[in-house]
């Protein structure tokens, strides 16, 4: 369990999180903002690569640095070297995270497995592609059997059939650690998240379940054909597409409105917290 009271961080003049308070049990948690909302700063914090905050971050209720946890970390920009084998850069992790060397070829495989990548163990680094380097990424975070597994936009550049094997392998996760993925696809965190959490300007705005998330949005949205649309006053805008009736706009309120009312996705539900709509 992650415990995280009144953490707040700043850069210079810059206050990036404000008074963050969580309390994060085994599962899998997605963590949706807009750019610059602190999702990256979070996860740095947990990590350990940022110790200048204020507040505490308990790990199985000891104040201990999270950097000693048990844990791994997949950072958003994530490379390996380009000119060895899968299997030795594996074994240059392994190496940095002190696994005995005894140890570390079952845990290489067994790594390798989980995200499907065993046959290519003897490629290089330059023969992979988007999708395989960051399930490379993930085999490295996974070394070791952590308690705690971060995950910092990890579906960033992925086509659409690299995306559904990333799901795979989180949905086959161990169910005895927590595992935090910041996003901003709001599509991968309801496929793979049991909680969510919504960040904007360094703060918590929301937790809960996909479905209270969209629960928040009943009532403020409707479709409107172009024809019937009329741009009134406090009226959002959320996204247009085409319809077998024809072009209709899908509009997000918390005014009164005429329009027909459809069930919400959670994506508005996100976009009422961001919005305070």
């Amino acid at each position: 369990m992650i415990e995280i009271k009144d953490v707040s961080l700043e850069f210079g003049k810059k206050r990036i999180l404000k008074k963050i308070s969580l309390e994060l049990e085994n599962g899998v948690y997605g963590i949706l903002g807009p750019n610059g909302a602190g999702k990256t700063t979070l996860l740095r914090c947990i990590a350990g690569l940022y110790e200048h905050y204020t507040g505490e971050i308990l790990i199985h209720e000891k104040n201990m640095k999270p950097g000693k946890a048990r844990l791994g970390y997949l950072p958003q920009k994530f490379s390996i070297y380009q000119d060895l084998r899968i299997k030795d850069n594996m074994q240059y992790f392994a190496a940095l995270k002190g696994i005995p060397k005894s140890e570390r070829e079952e845990k290489i495989q067994d790594c390798l497995k989980a995200v499907h990548m065993e046959e290519y163990e003897n490629y290089k680094g330059n023969q992979l592609s988007g999708g395989m380097l960051r399930r490379i990424g993930i085999a490295q975070a996974m070394l070791d059997n952590p308690e705690i597994l971060l995950l910092d936009e990890p579906t960033v550049g992925l086509d659409p059939e690299e995306r559904i094997h990333f799901k795979e392998i989180i949905s086959g996760l161990r169910d005895d650690m927590v595992v935090l993925m910041s996003t901003h696809i709001v599509e991968d965190i309801e496929a793979c998240c049991r909680k969510i959490l919504v960040m904007n300007s360094g703060t918590i705005c929301f937790v809960g379940s996909g479905d209270a998330l969209r629960e928040l949005a009943l009532g403020k949205v409707f479709e409107v054909t172009r024809e019937n649309y009329a741009k009134e006053e406090g009226l959002y805008v959320e996204k247009e597409y085409e319809k077998e009736t024809g072009v209709v706009k899908r509009i997000l309120t918390g005014n009164e409105c005429s329009y027909e009312a459809v069930r919400p996705t959670i994506e508005d539900g996100y976009l009422c917290v961001i919005k305070k709509i």
